[in-house]
């Protein structure tokens, strides 16, 4: 198992999610395009030209915003790859011999246990070359524990039977209690192609509207300098404000020029 990529890798996979994120404001504006509110606060279509304001400011925030965080996030990803990275590579599998003729099982696989990989357990799948016994153990050679697939009517213990032609497997469920059954197929093949047809799907978005939605340096630096420029005007703004609160405030008011 790879989970460690070049920074390229890291690099599209931001990039992508700054590209769906300007998506979703476009999404928004569209929904704006047809609020009857709008339309009604601002008639003979100039409602839309108030939309394209605000939408044109939002979209700048949005792709200096993804810009200002870009190689934090990358870094982080990448520190994070590299502890899961190392965890499995360190995982060994323990001395397990097999109950019928003695001898010890080999590795076949190993996986994590769940979706937070810094944290999961890692769980071993071992064969015996002779007798063909398979066994599922933790690193420490604690059995893993088969959660039992259950009835959808009763949450009975269900017999499952499985078959296994070429890319597809075929499952079969059926509750001795409530005689409910069930079936279901799985296409590996399929599968593939369907992550295939992602990537694909991926890598033309990149294409057409990386140069358009993903700052480069110079843009990214100068977007940033902006968003601090607006973070400072809000605290001057706010800081006067403040200084005419209340009495002061009253005092100012009550001047005569």
């Amino acid at each position: 198992m790879r989970l460690l990529h070049k920074r390229q890798y890291y690099l599209d996979r931001y990039d992508l999610s700054t590209i769906k994120s300007c998506f979703m404001v476009f999404n928004v504006r569209d929904t704006m395009y047809k609020d009857k509110k709008l339309q009604r606060k601002y008639p003979n279509g100039k409602h839309m030209y108030e939309v394209d304001k605000f939408i044109h400011r939002q979209m700048f925030l949005t792709k200096a915003h993804e810009y200002q965080h870009k190689e934090k996030t990358i870094d982080k990803w990448i520190d994070r790859d590299k502890k899961i990275q190392k965890k499995y590579d360190c995982a060994v599998s323990p001395i397990i011999k097999c109950v019928q003729c003695g001898r010890q099982l080999k590795e076949l696989d190993k996986s994590f246990e769940g979706c937070n990989s810094l944290t999961d357990r890692i769980s071993f799948t071992l064969i015996c070359d002779d007798c063909r016994v398979v066994k599922r153990v933790y690193e420490d050679g604690s059995e893993v524990v088969q959660v039992p697939d259950r009835c959808v009517r009763c949450n009975s213990i269900v017999n499952v039977d499985r078959t296994f032609t070429g890319d597809i497997t075929k499952s079969s469920y059926k509750c001795n209690k409530c005689g409910y059954e069930s079936s279901e197929e799985y296409n590996d093949k399929d599968f593939m192609q369907q992550f295939e047809d992602e990537k694909k799907k991926d890598k033309k978005l990149l294409e057409k509207y990386r140069s358009e939605f993903c700052l480069n340096q110079e843009e990214g630096e100068k977007a940033v300098d902006v968003l601090e420029q607006v973070k400072f005007a809000q605290e001057v703004y706010e800081y006067e404000i403040e200084k005419y609160k209340g009495d002061e405030k009253e005092r100012i008011f009550n001047i005569k020029r």
